[in-house]
């Protein structure tokens, strides 16, 4: 649809802005599937949206609904019997009235390519996938209904500007010039254009470039360029169009303290229009010199954007030569920065929600692997302390075996609880320092003795330089924890026969202590938040490495209590890391093994089996091991996947009760294996892990295990999966 607005003998063809546009035009939803059930779920999750739904359940039925009103937006199943969801989108698109109404299809099943293409030919905006998930829905109609209706403001912006030119044209004079009216002409051409191109803008740097280059034509100015603020209040470039490069480096980002023309404009919130030297003293006075020694005392127009009585940026349109804004031109700019304000809102909403969505959904991920890490590291120990309290049941004499594994066990225990019961404490910030001078080489030495048993476990050489004069302002108890991290963490990330080093020297006001390894290294994407909560690096199935990625986010925490800093730095994965803290000084000077035999492991006849026990957890596997010989069977413990596979060759067991998470081969390929050798095509395989979740069974079930057993294993559940094991069911 046209108009045609003329004066002077002459006439210009203006496009409906409807047109261009494409909008609803009603404020209904009408839905449309085939199924009874999905209309009642599309209506459950659309009816707190307060929009009127309308239920159509074929293409034929839909068409006669849009015969009798017109909608805000069509949701319409792909596929449906009769004429298709395609069809029908393609009848609606043919009707004058609904050729703009938004379209979204809704797919039982991932769409082919063709489909796809096809359907978006059509008029299709999106793509929502069965089975519906009832907040996504809401969230994609919520944001169509306020593009709709932030589209609707434009359009009226549009057409309101449109019917401002025809009164222009129609009072225009006989005497009006030719290249006047061409000059109009462009105008509205270029309006069109920009209203169109706008309303598909989606950030703000798409805004600014649409304004910028259509401007520039419209009122034939050399360049424009629009800056956008920053929180702090500066300027920062977003679009130009014909700017010389070297003008554009030196105002690429211009400060809040500034006092040029552009942020004056933002400040006061008002145009300023310059066609000659008196104009640009006037308005520009702290420039007006250095214009005249760069002999570019040239016209131009600033008018700022405003969003809320607050100014959010300016566009700035020169010339080259003299020129004089007509009150024609003046108008179609201040129409154009009404236009950018309204696009300008829009596609702040766009970014915003983006962020927001994808902050949502990196929290929920984070959230979701740190549950799963806390389940698997709580039972862990809770496994081995239950084994340990059913051996001193039934034993009831010596017990010194099991109450070092529950000291062992309990102490892993709580040092996680205390690390989660510090982190609520910091995140709440209730946790008092108790800071007096402390000595840094006794400090060391403590921390070290803390991890001096994974050191020998794994062979570590650990080199410490620390002199004995340096003394720090820290809370005893909390530069321990800090020092103990950072060894523990370049314990856990070295491989073993690894050289790690702690070395500290005094700088100023502060003293350095650095934690070196030459193990794993840290990528460099991981860098920029590796102090945040839960984030840890790239983890092996078995978790050998452990932890629940709080430990640095706590390193950090206590050290800004202290007005310190700690710093991470890597030259990439295998080249190794050093963790540097600056702290405020003080005002003062084998894997594979036979558990031992007593006496109640001999076999008695018809009621012993041969049991692989295999976990990397060795207080687990042993107790675990030793249970199962007071039950009157012979056992094997291996700790690694590869270990249980040499022992299975030779053992030939007629149970295996396997751990899933197992360093170098997981227990599924364990099991796998096993099932292979010609001595155990009869060994019953039995998960043993911490993971419980419907998921895992069913894995564990499809990889042949008869039974899946979740960590800490019920002594009666463990004594009767062995009652269920005929004797004729296993290898003699």
């Amino acid at each position: 649809m046209t108009s045609m607005v003329g004066g002077g003998g002459g006439s210009i063809e203006l496009l409906v802005p409807e047109d261009v546009l494409g909008i609803g035009a009603g404020e209904d939803l009408l839905i449309v599937d085939d199924s009874e059930t999905n209309l009642i779920a599309y209506e459950a999750a659309l009816e707190p949206l307060g929009q009127k739904l309308v239920l159509a359940r074929s293409g034929t039925e839909a068409l006669g609904k849009l015969l009798d009103r017109d909608f805000a937006l069509v949701l319409l199943d792909l596929s449906m019997p009769g004429m298709s969801g395609i069809e029908t989108a393609r009848m609606v698109r043919s009707r004058p009235r609904s050729k703009g109404t938004p379209i979204l299809f809704i797919s039982g099943a991932s769409p082919s390519t063709e489909t796809m293409l096809e359907a978006f030919e059509v008029g299709a905006l999106d793509f929502i996938s069965k089975p519906i998930v009832p907040e996504v829905l809401r969230a994609k109609v919520s944001v169509y209904l306020r593009l709709q209706e932030r589209t609707q403001q434009l359009l009226h912006k549009a057409t309101l500007l449109r019917d401002a030119y025809a009164r222009l044209e129609r009072k225009a004079s006989a005497e009006r010039e030719r290249d006047d009216a061409t000059g109009a002409a462009v105008r509205l051409e270029k309006l069109q254009e920009a209203t169109a191109a706008l309303a598909d803008s989606r950030t703000p740097e798409e805004v600014a470039a649409v304004a910028v280059r259509l401007g520039t034509l419209a009122v034939a100015a050399s360049s424009a360029c629009m800056w956008l603020t920053r929180d702090d209040g500066s300027l920062s470039v977003a679009g130009n169009h014909g700017v010389p490069e070297e003008y554009l480096e030196r105002w690429r980002s211009i400060p809040a303290t500034s006092n040029i023309a552009a942020m004056q404009v933002v400040r006061r919130r008002q145009s300023i229009w310059v066609e000659n030297e008196e104009d640009y003293a006037r308005e520009a006075p702290d420039a007006i010199e250095a214009a005249r020694a760069a002999n570019r005392v040239s016209p131009f127009a600033a008018l700022p954007l405003v969003r809320k009585d607050r100014g959010i940026g300016v566009i700035v349109f020169s010339y080259s030569g003299p020129h004089a804004f007509t009150s024609d031109e003046r108008k179609f700019l201040l129409a154009l920065v009404g236009a950018c304000e309204q696009a300008l809102e829009r596609a702040r909403l766009n970014v915003a929600e983006a962020n927001a969505r994808h902050d949502a959904e990196l929290a929920s991920t984070r959230k979701d692997e740190f549950l799963a890490m806390l389940g698997h590291e709580l039972r862990n120990p809770l496994a081995a302390m239950v084994m340990a309290v059913e051996m001193l049941r039934m034993r009831g004499a010596t017990v010194e075996r099991e109450t070092s594994i529950l000291h062992r066990q309990l102490s892993h225990l709580s040092y996680i609880v205390d690390d989660l019961l510090d982190l609520a404490r910091i995140t709440r910030g209730v946790i008092a320092l108790r800071r007096e001078p402390v000595e840094l080489h006794h400090a060391v030495a403590s921390a070290v003795e803390t991890v001096q048993p994974h050191l020998l476990r794994l062979r570590h050489e650990l080199v410490v330089r620390v002199p004995e004069n340096l003394v720090v302002d820290a809370d005893r108890h909390r530069l321990g924890q800090v020092i103990s991290n950072l060894l523990s963490n370049a314990v856990k990330y070295t491989p073993a026969g690894g050289l790690i080093e702690l070395t500290a020297e005094g700088q100023g006001d502060f003293v350095t202590i650095a934690v070196r390894d030459n193990g794993r290294g840290i990528p460099s994407a991981l860098l920029s938040d590796l102090f945040e909560l839960f984030v840890q690096g790239e983890r092996a199935p078995d978790r050998r490495d452990g932890g629940l990625g709080i430990g640095l986010t706590l390193v950090r925490s206590l050290m800004h209590l202290h007005g310190g800093g700690v710093a991470a730095h890597s030259d990439g994965p295998g080249k190794g890391a050093v963790f540097t803290l600056r702290w405020p000084r003080a005002v003062t000077p084998s894997m594979t093994r036979r558990l031992p035999r007593s006496s109640k492991s001999e076999l008695r006849a018809g009621q012993g089996f041969r049991v692989l026990v295999v976990d990397d957890n060795e207080d687990s596997a042993e107790m675990i091991g030793a249970l199962l010989e007071t039950m009157g069977h012979v056992v094997e413990i291996a700790h690694r996947g590869d270990s249980a596979v040499d022992v299975a060759r030779t053992f030939a067991p007629d149970v295996a009760l396997l751990d899933i998470g197992l360093p170098v081969l997981d227990g599924y390929e364990v099991a796998s294996r096993i099932r292979e050798m010609p001595n155990c095509t009869a060994t019953v395989l039995v998960a043993v892990t911490g993971y419980g979740q419907p998921e895992d069974r069913v894995r564990s079930r499809q990889a042949g295990f008869a039974q899946h057993l979740v960590k800490p294993i019920d002594l009666e559940i463990l004594r009767s999966v062995f009652a269920e094991l005929r004797p004729d069911n296993v290898s003699s």
